[in-house]
């Protein structure tokens, strides 16, 4: 039996252990679980099982397989973008991690999925659109649908400011129309005195565990290809859980995309490759219905 009483890490300071019931120490094997947990591990993407190895120190492995694979920092509460085959990202910054070959998914020019921030987490929202230079931010939820909050307002209103840690984000311009919202943001970083240009893509028509009216959302996703054709930065999108809406709109997107570039596509396929990455995408049978129909009318 092993007795870790405390890790001390950049991200993981004050996080209280006591008792891994510790079996024989091979790489890839689990050896034990976490019979007692003070301060540690509440939610669902909490992982009870670590797993060790005889060349690496406890203390490291404990914080690099505290979190399941697709979550990171604090509690495990933060979600990684898409890695490559779903390999595991930072525990602490969150960025996928690559020893070698792709970063992200295959399909989606460096597309991540995220869920919706919440107000303890839009710092954490901004760092991660400031490190991964992301250009386009395509939002499919409304800030509140049947009574219920699905997503904190994580930019300032028209003409206003905010702060985000060493970041400053002003939206400059608000356009509205019929199904779909554009804001372009100014975002600077205060400490390396540079500034960025974001625009988010708000689609405002999409029913929660529903389907939107095919001709505004092909509206919307022409207007978002039409203007970010020619974007450096990496595509994000997220709607309350970043598996539903996001899911059905990445789909739509790379498909439309490899048919015109090919003549072929195949829906199934697509669909199994970015549930590999991420579970539960495109998450009802109605979200799949018609994400065939669109792609083929």
């Amino acid at each position: 039996m092993v007795c870790v009483t405390r890790i001390l890490g950049p991200v993981y300071e004050d996080v209280y252990l006591a008792t891994l019931e510790a079996g024989v120490l091979k790489r890839g094997q689990v050896v034990g679980a976490l019979s007692s947990l003070k301060r540690f591990g509440q939610g669902p993407s909490w992982s009870p099982v670590v797993t060790v190895s005889q060349s690496a120190s406890l203390k490291d492995a404990l914080v690099q397989d505290l979190c399941r694979p697709g979550f990171y920092g604090f509690n495990c509460s933060m979600t990684c973008g898409n890695c490559y085959r779903n390999r595991p990202c930072h525990h602490g910054t969150g960025r996928c991690n690559a020893q070698s070959g792709p970063i992200c998914q295959a399909g989606f020019r460096g597309g991540m999925c995220t869920t919706s921030p919440k107000p303890d987490t839009v710092d954490d929202f901004w760092t991660m659109i400031w490190q991964e230079d992301v250009a386009t931010i395509v939002m499919l939820t409304n800030l509140r649908e049947s009574g219920k909050r699905k997503c904190h307002q994580y930019w300032p209103n028209e003409d206003d400011v905010m702060d985000s840690r060493d970041l400053q984000i002003t939206c400059t311009k608000e356009k509205k129309y019929n199904d779909f919202t554009l804001r372009y943001f100014t975002v600077a970083d205060e400490i390396e005195d540079e500034e960025r240009q974001i625009v988010q893509y708000h689609y405002t028509s999409w029913p929660d565990h529903g389907v939107p009216e095919a001709l505004g959302l092909q509206q919307f996703h022409q207007v978002v290809m039409k203007n970010t054709s020619k974007s450096q930065g990496p595509l994000l999108v997220h709607c309350s859980a970043g598996i539903g809406r996001t899911g059905t709109y990445i789909g739509l997107d790379v498909l439309l995309r490899q048919g015109q570039d090919t003549g072929f596509i195949n829906v199934s396929n697509y669909v199994a490759l970015m549930r590999e990455q991420r579970m539960n995408m495109v998450q009802t049978l109605v979200s799949n219905v018609f994400l065939i129909k669109f792609t083929i009318s």
